[in-house]
Formats: structure tokens, sequence, C-alpha cells
């Protein structure tokens, strides 16, 4: 618990309100006790939505933004319930946002080897998304619920390594691999969204390629380069297929294309480049990539026996209109004229639209309807009161007739135009 310390100098006077000799000052403290908590020792961190309860005390610094942090934690709807999940060192970077908000917030207030129960409402948990079980001894998250957390702070490190040395080396090695298990962790959970972020962020951890470990690690830096070289292609081909997971088949098709360059064989990589292909459109790459595959797993899993398939039906269907179009464009040159490609039928009209046509006006017909009621109108107002009553229904049947003669008229010309069409 962190203290603030304040010195007051209190002055200790006579009866009279003389300082006497020989009296001096003291000095007394006022101690801050920490945080204030209820009577079971529950800190409440924001408004009430986070709740945070020390089960056992740890040492040293309080965590910092942009530090690491290892922690474990299980994840309960009450306090004494049943564990739903559990994560086991787990290492985030305080301040990414990539743990939910409640624990990302008690983790800042803790102490290297504490533990705590933490309290979060849905909206600093999962919110209505829910969290999906990973394991197949786990039980999802329900949408919409408060959570409570039982964490383990175990270890922290710097989010930055001090110089590009055999240290600096080690570090970006480990980040790399904690960026994959976290992405790894969210895919199997369905939270796409950050299974991405983790992944791009262990793209971003060695940027050069082909990967050159340092003089210092010796011998060994050849196999250990081949082995983070390795680790790369697989961040590469995990991000590939969450973004076919995401529909952007384009990135899926460039992210796996860079694990297939570091890792010729990387089978997974190489299946989604060929369903990033298919997506594309791209049915002859795809076709490619799938005889590619076969290579190197005689043995179809059911995923690539889906996709020769759906490969089969497109190429089919792409041969068949094909085949419409060149039956088309040779009639058009056999006639001597330009193929113009016909227009798809128009479906007939439905009998509600047969009923109805008829009774819409034309714009003539609109216009007419228009003036004789405007004219009507005037009619009736510069009529005298006690004949206005005569007035509106004359006008009325008046406007009426008029209409109805101009239309059968305008009916009568156009059936006429028609019979000399024919």
């Amino acid at each position: 618990t962190r203290h603030f310390v304040s010195q007051l100098p209190v002055a200790m006077a006579s009866e009279d309100g003389i300082a006497g000799q020989g009296e001096a000052a003291e000095e007394t403290e006022k101690v801050d006790e920490g945080p204030v908590k209820d009577a079971d020792g529950w800190e409440d961190m924001m408004d009430g939505k986070v709740r945070k309860r020390t089960v056992k005390v740890g040492k040293g610094d309080a965590v910092d933004l942009q530090r690491d942090v290892l922690c474990s934690f299980d994840v309960r709807l009450s306090l004494d319930g049943e564990i739903l999940q559990r994560r086991k060192n787990i290492r985030y970077r305080i301040g990414e946002s990539e743990a939910i908000p409640g624990l990302e917030l008690a983790l800042r207030h803790m102490f290297l080897g504490e533990e705590a129960d933490v309290f979060c409402i849905s909206r600093f948990a999962w919110g209505p998304a829910g969290c999906k079980a990973a394991e197949a001894q786990e039980k999802d998250v329900p949408e919409d619920t408060d959570v409570y957390l039982n964490v383990k702070l175990i270890d922290m490190y710097p989010a930055s390594p001090e110089d590009d040395s055999q240290k600096n080396w080690a570090h970006r090695v480990q980040e790399l691999e904690w960026r994959r298990t976290n992405g790894n962790d969210h895919y199997r959970r369905r939270n796409m969204q950050l299974a991405a972020r983790c992944y791009e962020k262990g793209m971003e951890v060695f940027p050069e390629t082909p990967v050159q470990a340092p003089t210092s690690v010796g011998l060994s830096g050849k196999a250990a380069a081949a082995a983070v070289t390795k680790t790369i292609a697989d961040v590469a081909s995990n991000l590939s297929a969450v973004y076919l997971e995401q529909g952007r088949a384009r990135d899926a098709s460039d992210h796996a294309k860079i694990a297939v360059d570091l890792v010729p064989k990387h089978a997974k990589a190489i299946f989604r480049l060929a369903k990033a292909s298919f997506l594309l459109g791209d049915f002859e790459e795809c076709q490619a990539r799938i005889n590619e595959l076969q290579g190197l797993q005689p043995e179809e899993d059911a995923a690539v026996k889906r996709l020769v398939a759906d490969l089969e039906r497109a190429r089919t269907k792409h041969a068949s209109k094909s085949k419409k179009l060149g039956a088309a464009l040779l009639e058009a040159a056999g006639e001597g004229r330009e193929y113009v490609e016909k227009p798809p039928p128009e479906e007939p009209p439905t009998f509600l639209q047969e009923l109805l046509e008829p009774m819409i006006p034309s714009k003539k017909q609109v216009i007419l309807l228009g003036a004789l009621v405007m004219l009507s109108a005037l009619v009736i107002f510069f009529a005298p009161q006690r004949h206005r009553p005569q007035v509106v229904i004359i006008s009325l049947l008046a406007s009426t007739l008029i209409f109805a003669i101009y239309t059968a008229v305008t009916q009568a010309d156009a059936d006429i135009a028609e019979a000399k069409k024919k």
C-alpha cells in the first residue's frame, strides 16, 4: 500500500498563550492508509463497476503502463461458483487493451506475487459477445454477464529491450511466441478481432527477412534463425486463416504467400492460399496449390475435399457459361453481325400489377386533372353564396365528364396506333 505523509508543526503554548522557554515545536504525521475498502476487504476501483479484493499480498513495484505481465486467472459467475474457464501463464502488454478492461485495471493496481479476487460488470468483462470455451473441460461465458476473476500476478517484464545484443534477440523471440500463443487462444474462442491484432503484432516483431540471429548466439545461431522463421510462417498462416474468417480474401492470400515464401512446404499456408485463390476467382492458382498440397498430404482431410468439390462445381458452372457465350459469338459471326449480349428476360407482371396498370393515369391525364381541379375551385370560390351548392355539384359532374371523354379519346387513339403497327 502506498502511503502519503505530510508533516504538520504544532506549537506548544503556555496557559497565557505565549510559548514557554525550552518548549520545542513537535511534528505529527498524518498517514493515508491507502484505498478505501468495505467490511469484506473489497476496494472499489470504478464506481462499483470494477472491484478488487487482495487474497495474497504481493511485493515490489506495481505494474506500469507498457510493461508485460505474466498472469493466471479463473473465471466464475459468482465468487464461490463453478470455474467456467481457466487461463494459465498468459502474457499481456499493459495499455494495449488485449485483456478485458476489468482485468487490465486490476493488474495495474497489483504487485508482483499478489493474488486477488476481481469483480467486473459485463461491460468491463466480455460484454454482449460473451467468451467461447476453448477446451473440452471449459464452458462458455454467457453474453452480458458479470464475472468474478481470481487473478495471480506471476511476473512482469520491460516491454522494450535495452539494446541489440543477445538479450534483445531473446526478448523478441519471447514476444513472437506469446503473440502467437495469445492469437491462437483468441482464435479458438472465435474472437477474430483480437486474434488478428495479436498475429499482426507478432508480424511486426521481426520485420526483416531473412531472419539473422546475432553473432552472440554462437554456433546455434543458424538453427535459432530457422526456428524463428518457422514461427513467423506459422503466425502469417494463422493470420491468413483469420482474414478468411473475416471475408478478407486478398489479405488472406497475401499473408499465406508470406508463409509459403518462408517455409515452402507449410501445408496449412498452402491450403489457405488455395482457399483465398478460390474466393478471388483464380481457379488456376487454386488448382495448382491443391496439387501441391496433395503431393505433401496424399490422404486429403475433410477441408481439402470440400475445397476440391467447390472448385469442381465452380469450374463446371464457369464452363457452362463460357460455352453459351461462345455459341452466341459463333452465331453472331455466322450472320455477319456484331454480338450483343441479350439482357435477361423480364419477369411477367403479377396479377395485381395487371389489375392496377390500367388505373394508373398518364402524365397528360394528371396535368388535365390538376387543371380541372383548379378551375372548379375558382368557379366555386367566385360563385354567389346562395348558389354555391349547385355550383359544386355542376363543377364535379362537368370535370368528371371532361376527364372521361379525354381518357376515352386518348385510349382510342392509342388503339388505332397499335393496330397500325401490327
